[in-house]
């Protein structure tokens, strides 16, 4: 799972989490990495918005988020203009995978990930 924030016109740091079958490891993972830009950016009076996958949607994720982070905006993805998420999302993985590209191992795919992620302008 590749997690990263939009905030104004600030660029986040990149948190790649290995999704583990043990989904409350993988929170543990996201808690460690989501605490860092907490701290960097300051505050507790926090809003977040999921890009809608099942796994970022989960209900333990969700009540996770809800109750340690601050609220999270609920069905932005029945109303595609109001997902910015979605369309910066989109934006993103047509730049990883311009001209066909198709990465071979995990590795190779985070390094491209790392690379238009810190290309892209805030």
């Amino acid at each position: 799972m590749v997690w990263t924030a939009v905030c104004f016109n600030i660029q986040t740091s990149l948190a790649i989490i290995k999704v583990e079958n043990n989904l409350k490891t993988t929170n543990r993972h996201f808690a460690s990495d989501l605490v860092l830009f907490v701290d960097i950016f300051g505050g507790t009076d926090l809003t977040f918005q999921h890009d809608n996958p099942s796994i970022n949607t989960s209900k333990l994720m969700s009540r996770w988020l809800s109750s340690n982070m601050g609220w999270v905006l609920s069905g932005l993805a029945l109303s595609p203009d109001l997902n910015f998420i979605g369309n910066m999302w989109g934006k993103f993985t047509n730049l990883v995978y311009q001209n066909s590209m198709q990465d071979y191992s995990v590795e190779v795919l985070e390094l491209a990930i790392e690379d238009v992620w810190f290309e892209l302008q805030p």
